[in-house]
């Protein structure tokens, strides 16, 4: 029915999916574009907020006109932000939300606005909750720093990074090897790999299939300008990791796990947002959903197991699964997008 807000759950499909999200995301824009402009519709009403009848003022048009496009900027560059703080494999909508109050919030820690409300309360309605988290205040969405103390990684401080010109600009492939390396030796070193979404084989119990090594797959500087100009570097990197796991057919496939772990210009890591390679609740999941019948279209089997047919995104575009064979290509990470600046403050 018109006016009725589709709900998460409600649909498999993949563009309706995306549209619940895009739509909780206008929601809250919607909330704080109408909280930033109620001064100038009681201005241009008297006080009364109730707008006569007729043509709208050329002055207010353009005002109400130039807050709606400093306000999607500034939601545009929160949305966009958020990605350096997602886990790095099996994405939820609940954890992206997670990511948009967190990295909000470690940049603008005063919301007058009230960004980050509109944000859950849009997520809430849509019935978008992130799991293992007990309710939906900010606090509670925060990601948090590492439980364990961890002692800073020196090599990874700004101050033993090499730029080219811009800190914000990548390294040299020289410079990102030595700093992949460095990170893979802080993270394995000390027993720390469970921390990081990371199994040693040796301490799976029972598991008696392939369990490969952990993968650097990115690493970079990123910054990130604040309402007030400010200025925040970081160094974000995405560690992953697969094993081997059977179907209830006896077929093998690959759970997937690892961390996006964020590092502060000290060498300090500010957060691990891991998902656990070990995890038996995750393996479960995949499974279930691969012997379901919308998995069963998104997999074929190969001589070395299970993989994921080739054109998975081209695929969302057909309505019936395709019948010509493929070869499986290992998936590629998508890139990480620079943070963009806000236009305007938050005044």
């Amino acid at each position: 029915p018109e006016g009725r807000r589709a709900k998460y759950g409600e649909t498999d499909s993949p563009h309706e999916l995306g549209a619940v999200l895009v739509a909780a995301i206008f929601d809250a824009f919607s909330v704080v574009y109408a909280r930033k402009t109620r001064r100038y519709i009681q201005l241009a009403t008297g006080g009364s907020g109730i707008l006569p009848q007729g043509d709208l003022s050329p002055h207010l048009i353009a005002v109400l006109a130039e807050e709606a496009a400093a306000l999607a900027s500034q939601f545009l560059s929160i949305c966009i932000r958020a990605v350096d703080y997602c886990p790095p494999v099996d994405l939820m909508f609940g954890e992206y939300l997670r990511a948009l109050i967190t990295a909000d919030h470690a940049l603008v820690p005063d919301d007058p606005w009230g960004y980050r409300e509109a944000l859950i309360d849009a997520f809430r309605v849509r019935d978008i909750f992130p799991i293992g988290v007990p309710n939906l205040s900010e606090d509670s969405l925060l990601w948090r720093a590492p439980e364990d103390t961890l002692p800073a990684c020196e090599k990874l401080s700004f101050s033993h990074l090499k730029f080219r010109g811009d800190p914000s600009a990548p390294a040299g492939t020289e410079e990102l090897t030595r700093q992949a390396r460095v990170l893979g030796d802080f993270i394995t070193s000390g027993r720390r790999a469970w921390m990081f979404g990371l199994a040693d084989p040796g301490l799976l119990p029972d598991h008696r299939g392939e369990v490969a090594l952990p993968t650097i797959e990115s690493i970079r500087t990123t910054r990130r300008v604040g309402p007030s100009g400010q200025v925040v570097f970081d160094l974000v990197a995405e560690v992953t990791q697969w094993r081997t796991a059977r179907l209830s057919n006896g077929a093998e496939f690959r759970v997937y796990g690892g961390a996006t772990v964020v590092v502060d210009p000290e060498g300090s890591i500010r957060y691990i947002i891991a998902k656990s390679v070990a995890s038996e609740e995750r393996e479960q999941r995949q499974r279930e959903f691969m012997e379901s019948v919308p998995g069963q279209r998104l997999w074929r089997l190969r001589a070395h197991g299970m993989a994921p047919v080739e054109g998975l995104f081209r695929m969302a575009h057909k309505v019936e699964p395709p019948t010509d064979d493929v070869t499986w290509a290992p998936s590629q990470h998508a890139s990480r997008v620079m943070d963009v600046p806000l236009r305007q403050g938050r005044q």
